[in-house]
């Protein structure tokens, strides 16, 4: 039992603290447990499930008036597919995550991401709010998305909790480039599924962005055909990106990849989507198989520095590029030190004005990278101390190079990735590296160091990483 405490006035103006302990304080709040975004491509895939899903529709059709049931046939289907979409997503979430509940925007322009969102979503839930198969909490823009969670009603009518994930599919993507308005002070870490696919473009971009689309759905086409495995648990992982109003399902039918661009066709352009890019790294290398092999991960060293240099026309000193000193690999608590070095030089290349704070998304993570360096130092004394070590590359820095930077790390991944599928290498791309079986790393290796120096005309170190046994 927590105690609460009593202050009263003593002698001489002392105070004396006294313990009641007739009165219990409130315990800690609960952790919120952020809802898992609203996935529009779930749909049914195995007979048993298609018919609890068509079951459902007739179920909820029902409940409609009857002029509202006489709907034109393309709007029937749509409200078919709204329905489908939102009991699979709440099937999924129950595999995986069952405590959490599932975010869905219902706002009339999200119909722009998906027909089934906005006005049909909205009626869906409405109808099985009436049946008592789901609770709804509104929300509002302080306070979080709009969720819904199944009761144990709707448990009656699909098997939440019960089915295999075979039993789910996912609609491939209609469109492999997305071009959205983003921050250009910070990158893009993880994928926004409320992005919207855009296709605008000049007559003269038209034929390279077709080729960029031609690229990812090769890989996808390849790695479809990749004999990847996942064991034990990690079946299905949830993604929460820090400070993030969502999180992401990632699930084994999380394979086709798409490009993000960045507020411009020459920014940004990372391949998101596949449920292995956003796996913790230990898990990664526990449960992933790829060709019946572990994997390893082949890294590009410092990418965004040597790209600088390379723009620059400047030659990095060999080694570490985060080491200021040319010791600090051999200090305790050179690893954390080390990431927020990283974190602060890409800060510097995304931001577009003098960088004066430490960086992060979260208190939780400037505090984090404040703690790596000794106490007392200042952001100014790190970023100065960045600056000086890399002079020829310091006019780069606070410019909002960032996003074009990342269109060329892009680029060199998309063509590292085709060029190890046509050797018959299996390859995941993850921004930076590629996962490929522990038999493919030298090759790997290779590859990348070849496409590096014909994209930017430099040597670009890689790193080889296996499990820890």
């Amino acid at each position: 039992m927590a105690l609460s405490r009593e202050i009263t006035s003593g002698s001489g103006g002392a105070h004396i603290l006294k313990a009641l302990p007739d009165h219990i304080t409130p315990g800690p709040k609960r952790r919120r447990l952020v809802p898992i975004r609203c996935e529009p491509r779930w749909r049914a895939a195995s007979p048993s499930l298609q018919q609890e899903v068509a079951r459902l529709i007739e179920l909820l059709t029902k409940q409609e008036p009857p002029r509202q049931r006489r709907r034109r046939p393309r709007d029937a289907a749509t409200f078919h597919l709204a329905i489908e979409c939102i009991a699979c997503n709440l099937l999924a979430v129950s595999l995986a995550a069952p405590e959490r509940p599932l975010a869905i925007t219902l706002a009339n322009c999200a119909s722009r991401l998906t027909p089934i969102f906005g006005k049909p979503a909205r009626k869906v839930i409405d109808l099985m709010i009436g049946l008592g198969l789901i609770t709804k909490v509104k929300g509002y823009p302080y306070r979080g998305p709009t969720t819904i969670q199944a009761t144990p009603r709707l448990r009656e009518r699909l098997s939440l909790g019960r089915i295999k994930w075979s039993a789910l599919r996912l609609e491939n993507n209609t469109e492999v480039l997305v071009l959205k308005s983003g921050s250009r002070d910070k990158p893009t870490e993880d994928l926004d599924t409320d992005a919207i696919p855009t296709r605008s473009a000049s007559a003269m971009d038209k034929e390279r962005l077709d080729s960029l689309a031609e690229d990812v759905r090769s890989i996808n086409a390849a790695i479809l055909e990749a004999p990847i495995e996942c064991y034990r648990t990690a079946m299905a992982h949830v993604s929460e990106r820090p400070g993030a109003a969502m999180a992401s399902l990632m699930t084994l039918h999380h394979l086709s990849l798409r490009r993000i661009f960045n507020g411009s066709w020459h920014e940004g352009g990372r391949l998101f989507g596949g449920f292995w890019q956003t796996m913790p790294r230990p898990d990664r290398f526990k449960h992933l198989r790829i060709a019946g092999q572990d994997i390893g991960l082949v890294d590009y060293g410092q990418v965004f520095l040597r790209i600088a240099y390379a723009e620059a026309g400047s030659t990095p000193e060999p080694g570490d590029l985060y080491d200021l000193t040319g010791q600090d690999t051999l200090r305790p608590g050179w690893k954390p030190l080390r990431d927020a070095r990283k974190k602060l030089v890409n800060a510097l290349f995304f931001r577009r004005a003098p960088l004066k704070q430490w960086p992060g998304a979260t208190l939780a993570e400037v505090a984090q990278i404040r703690s790596a360096f000794q106490r007392g130092t200042k952001p100014s004394d790190a970023i100065q101390a960045i600056k000086d070590k890399h002079a020829p590359i310091a006019h780069l820095f606070e410019r909002g190079h960032g996003l074009r930077f990342m269109r060329i790390e892009g680029d060199l991944i998309v063509a590292v990735t085709l060029a190890l599928f046509r050797r018959g290498v299996f390859s995941l791309p993850i921004h930076d590296a590629v996962a490929v079986p522990r038999s493919d790393v030298e090759v790997a290796a290779t590859v990348m160091r070849a496409e590096a120096r014909r994209a930017i005309g430099a040597d670009v170190p890689v790193e080889i990483q296996f499990a820890v046994r």
